[in-house]
């Protein structure tokens, strides 16, 4: 689901109960709502910041971006690089055009390691892509020196500015109220 930032503040005080009373204890003439909205809104924006570094599937639906992505061949043998798009987060799965999976590995792995080397194997079965966190994702496979199609392309990604994008298991998420005092 796609929430407004008032949709998603909504859901923000739902979960807390919160109003200016909640805040300090007792009503204070000094304090309004206004002040609540921003430091409450703080707070949301940080919790949704650190859910998005976390880019789990499972709390930010992925969406597939394999129409706009470009495949060029790497500078190594069976290496093709795949530039992401601007506000990528992780790349959850990758499908060829020939409906194989790759293997998605992060590139501090034993396998990544292996697979940049200057005699790494080229996979002839499934496809191995190493993910580092940059807008580059390498992946190595025998494809005959055609370059390969991309299928899908699952990625979890930054919401349009002033938007929240959630599962039903990511709007659960959203932290209880803490003890004010």
């Amino acid at each position: 689901m796609l929430l407004t930032s008032t949709e998603m503040l909504e859901q923000w005080r739902l979960r807390h109960c919160l109003d200016a009373s909640t805040m300090t204890g007792e009503a204070d003439e000094g304090f309004d709502s206004t002040d609540n909205d921003l430091i409450e809104t703080a707070r949301m924006r940080d919790w949704y910041a650190d859910l998005l570094a976390r880019g789990d599937p499972s709390l930010t639906p992925p969406i597939d971006i394999a129409a706009d992505l470009p495949v060029t061949a790497g500078p190594g043998t069976g290496e093709w690089q795949i530039r992401l798009i601007d506000g990528v987060i992780a790349v959850i799965s990758i499908e060829t055009d020939a409906g194989v999976q790759a293997d998605i590995v992060n590139a501090d792995s034993p396998r990544a390691r292996l697979m940049r080397g200057p005699f790494g194997p080229v996979p002839t079965g499934r496809p191995v892509a190493v993910t580092d966190g940059g807008n580059v994702v390498r992946m190595f496979t025998d494809t005959g020196g055609e370059t390969p199609k991309l299928r899908r392309v699952m990625a979890v990604t930054e919401p349009p500015e002033g938007f929240y994008s959630l599962t039903d298991k990511g709007l659960a998420m959203i932290p209880g109220p803490e003890l004010y005092v």
